[in-house]
């Protein structure tokens, strides 16, 4: 299976480093321009399947892409963003500072209310093998959220922790692997020259 995973675009919280997490925030109109250049780059490769976050910036930029390929999209609660309870609506930096303060590894972290980075990657690894079942000689499209994809990453590349900055995801980045049974073949991570 051939899988293509997109990060939504900007919204004004991006822009104000705030967490959104399972918040429902739309996409501004630097989002839409991105998820316009996005599916031009997207145009001319065959996808077969959609699936996208059920929150709106997801839907949104998923909507956009699929212009091009007049697809049924499936909008799955699995791809929703990892849910920070409690922490939704803070700062980086101040979320950061709590998750420091607990002492507890930031992907083992769980906040009231919320789900834990191990649990967020359980939940998106698990659909992503099921996807891989009844999809397994296709191109396969996830619209989805960043800390969702980097816990996919994780898996998927095998990276340490440490390793993150190597798969960071910026706004309506491309990222493009080939799945197999014995060893996935990463094409691209966090791609974003359409947006040059």
């Amino acid at each position: 299976m051939k899988l293509l995973i997109v990060r939504h675009g900007e919204t004004e919280y991006n822009v104000k480093k705030i967490f959104q997490g399972t918040l429902n925030e739309k996409l501004n109109q630097k989002g839409v321009e991105q998820a316009n250049k996005l599916s031009l780059r997207l145009k001319d490769e065959k996808i077969d399947v959609i699936f996208s976050s059920t929150l709106d910036r997801a839907k949104k930029t998923a909507e956009i892409i699929n212009k091009y390929h007049n697809l049924e999209i499936q909008f799955k609660e699995e791809l929703k963003e990892k849910n920070f309870g409690d922490l939704q609506g803070k700062s980086w930096d101040e979320l950061c500072d709590i998750v420091k303060k607990s002492g507890v590894e930031f992907h083992k972290y769980k906040p009231l209310n919320g789900e834990s980075g191990v649990e967020a990657q359980k939940r998106i690894v698990d659909f992503l093998y099921k996807i891989i079942e009844q999809h397994s000689e296709k191109t396969v499209l996830f619209v989805t959220h960043g800390a969702v994809i980097m816990e996919l990453l994780f898996h998927l590349t095998e990276l340490p922790r440490s390793e993150f900055k190597k798969i960071e995801q910026h706004n309506t980045a491309l990222n493009i692997i080939e799945i197999d049974t014995n060893k996935h073949k990463i094409h691209l991570i966090n791609g974003t020259k359409h947006l040059d």
